[in-house]
């Protein structure tokens, strides 16, 4: 959750705009674009970028691809199971290609806000190439999250073809306003129904989780009660069994022997 909004401030920093022939910053007007205070706040920004914006992401990864042969390993998943967890073993860096994908997606919003068709454009690429991807990749370890995800993406690429349709220019003001709010509607009713099936989902993992807590009490209840009354018994635990050698004479110069048991340290030798 924080890495996309520190993301988006450091792109703020290099995205400027100009006015009447001078740049200015767009999060902040009264800065000039290649002033000295604002080169100062560049300094800034490249290491924010390099440090964290793309650092993260990049040392996550080598984190992970270091330990790949390790991950099921419980030292490692007490460490490291939060970049991985959830995912199938031969994709476990898919939480770095989510981030770089967020990532774009900022780069896109910040440096195209002023051209909002080609903003939209290149945000109807950038889920295109992530639908594929997940579709090829199937990268999560429960069907459940895949089409989750799957749902997630598709309810975006909708939101974002929608809106090449209010860049026509044959459609008059008042068609075209109409428009936006037919499309407004069709985009409100696609976020519900995902709101609605991620709440239904999430209130069916939760009563599985309570239902599971519920029988392991049970059962460790049963166990300690079972316990209790063993220990309760009159009947003596046995301890440990020996094997023990019994020999005994079956006639003259014949000597018998038969191997049995023994509880404890007990012997006895036939004759």
């Amino acid at each position: 959750m924080v890495h996309p909004s520190l993301t988006q401030g450091t792109f703020d920093i290099f995205n400027c705009v100009e006015v009447e022939g001078k740049s200015y910053l767009v999060s902040d007007i009264s800065i000039v674009c290649g002033s000295s205070e604002h080169g100062k706040l560049i300094g800034i920004g490249v290491i924010l970028l390099l440090g964290y914006v793309l650092g993260i992401p990049l040392g996550a990864y080598l984190l992970l691809l270091k330990n790949r042969s390790k991950l099921s390993d419980s030292d490692t998943r007490f460490r490291y199971s939060f970049l991985f967890r959830g995912y199938v073993s031969q994709h476990y860096y898919w939480e770095v290609f989510v981030i770089f994908r967020k990532v774009a997606l900022i780069t896109i919003a910040v440096f195209f806000g002023r051209k909002p068709q080609v903003q939209t454009l290149l945000a109807v690429l950038l889920v295109t190439v992530a639908l594929l991807g997940h579709v090829l990749a199937r990268p999560f370890d429960k069907p459940v999250m895949f089409y989750m995800e799957l749902f997630s993406l598709c309810n975006s690429f909708v939101t974002f073809y929608l809106g090449q349709f209010l860049f026509i220019d044959s459609i008059g003001n008042s068609q075209r306003s109409k428009l936006a709010d037919g499309l407004g509607y069709i985009i409100v009713i696609l976020n519900a129904t995902f709101l609605l099936v991620f709440l239904a989902v999430v209130g069916m993992s939760l009563t599985n989780w309570w239902k599971e807590r519920k029988r392991q009490d049970s059962f460790r209840q049963t166990a300690v009660a079972s316990m209790s009354a063993l220990s309760q018994s009159s009947i003596p635990p046995i301890t440990h069994v020996l094997p023990v050698e019994l020999s005994y004479s079956d006639g003259p110069g014949i000597i018998v022997k038969k191997k049995g048991s023994s509880v404890g340290n007990y012997s006895e030798d036939l004759r």
